[in-house]
């Protein structure tokens, strides 16, 4: 801005000055955001952490536009106490227009970079993201603006604060990812001096640290809510007991007996949604660590291996003989007697799982997606694609054919009109 002129120096002075100012609020909604994810992470509760993520994501947008109507809301009083020439007044009631767009992108961004993200240790997609934004984008593009089209002040100060809205689309990419629920401590098995058991933490520069932290000796089932390798126990037979007598009794009731079925349910899974139908068998291991949205519908066989949290959305469709798996043990048989680790299987909304298909310990598969029939799922299946395979990858992403062709070359325009035909 120096090089254009006395008055967009003082009006691009006092516009930075107030823009940071009122930036406090937003990297202040991160700060606070990204200790309570790191909480969660921290105490083994992903599902948890990514619900306050989505709840900080949403509130840094209201955040960022609160923040430019108060800048806004600021300038009668910034061009009270200021002394500005009538060029460098205009300049400045333009950028603290724009300043106030800035802020809904500072927000988001603040919130989630210097929070969130770095809450589960993600701290190079930040880095990557301003370097990318700041020197390969929005300052070649201001030099550009400047001294080779010779563009007006305000247009050069808009070009130069579009680093944050820029980075709007990747970061929320980055974020639906869901790559930064990552807990960064890490159990040793240790029991130090008083009966402190001892964590490893890791640093942001790939270090290690170790530090001591006021804590009970883990009991397996703490183990296995953590990630560590567990082994059964009382309270975990205790569950397997009960489950199976449910699990029993649903199987056991007659075909007609369909009130009776959708009661048990309840009983058996920690939430059950409305109109929620199994068909028998089920077989299930504990239960109480299910959750089942609305309108969803498993067909015989349904084998769920739920030591550890099984979440599946609503509307739902599952085929025959699907198994969803949280538990599994190690490769080597050097470590495999030493126990088995869960870890949570998430099923979003409007999912269809096809016949015979085998999810893996901590899979989430993505909203509106497809599992082909016979799929093994070992990794992320992103929302919106058909997937199929063993192992599952992607095939193709959901497209304008699907909304019209519902098998092959039959379209859904074709369907009969839903009225009684006459006999002739």
């Amino acid at each position: 801005m120096g090089h254009l002129g006395s008055d967009a120096v003082a009006a691009n002075s006092i516009a930075n000055i107030v823009k940071n100012l009122v930036a406090c609020f937003c990297l202040g909604l991160g700060s606070g955001g990204g200790i309570m994810v790191g909480n969660e992470l921290g105490a083994g509760r992903p599902d948890k952490a990514k619900e306050y993520g989505d709840r900080l994501c949403r509130l840094s947008v209201l955040c960022g536009v609160a923040s430019g109507i108060v800048l806004l809301a600021l300038s009668p009083l910034i061009f009270a106490v200021t002394n500005l020439s009538v060029t460098s007044n205009t300049y400045l009631k333009w950028m603290l227009v724009i300043c106030s767009y800035y802020m809904v992108g500072k927000s988001v961004n603040g919130t989630t970079i210097a929070g969130i993200f770095c809450a589960g240790g993600d701290s190079k997609f930040g880095f990557l993201c301003y370097t990318v934004t700041m020197w390969c984008i929005t300052v070649p593009l201001g030099f550009l603006a400047a001294f080779m089209l010779k563009l007006p002040v305000l247009a050069v100060y808009f070009i130069v604060n579009l680093d944050e809205i820029v980075k709007l689309p990747a970061v929320y990419r980055h974020y639906k990812k869901y790559k930064w629920v990552k807990d960064l401590t890490v159990y040793n098995g240790k029991e130090g001096a008083e009966g402190k058991v001892e964590k490893r933490c890791r640093l942001e520069l790939w270090e290690y640290k170790t530090v001591k932290m006021e804590e009970h000796k883990m009991t397996e089932q703490e183990k296995m809510k953590n990630g560590y390798l567990w082994d059964d126990d009382e309270e975990n037979m205790a569950l397997q007991a009960q489950a199976k007598k449910l699990v029993r009794q649903f199987n056991a009731l007659p075909p007609e007996d369909m009130d009776g079925r959708a009661a048990l349910l309840p009983k058996l899974f920690g939430e059950v949604g409305k109109n929620v139908w199994i068909v028998p068998p089920l077989t299930t291991a504990v239960g109480k660590y299910v959750s089942i949205g609305d309108g969803t519908y498993a067909n015989m066989n349904l084998t769920l291996i739920d030591d550890w949290k099984i979440t599946i959305g609503k509307n739902v469709l599952i085929g025959p003989n699907v198994t969803l798996c949280t538990t599994g043990h190690p490769v080597h048989p050097k470590h495999r007697a030493d126990g088995m680790y869960s870890f949570p299987v998430t099923i979003g909304n409007n999912v269809w799982i096809g016949a015979n298909v085998v999810v893996l310990p901590g899979v989430t598969i993505g909203e509106n997606s497809v599992i082909g029939a016979g799929s093994v799922v070992t990794k992320d299946i992103p929302a919106n694609v058909i997937a199929f395979g063993s192992p599952c990858k992607v095939y193709r992403e959901m497209n304008e054919h699907d909304e019209e062709y519902y098998f092959k070359d039959r379209r859904f325009d074709d369907q009969p009109e839903n009225e009684c035909m006459e006999e002739q």
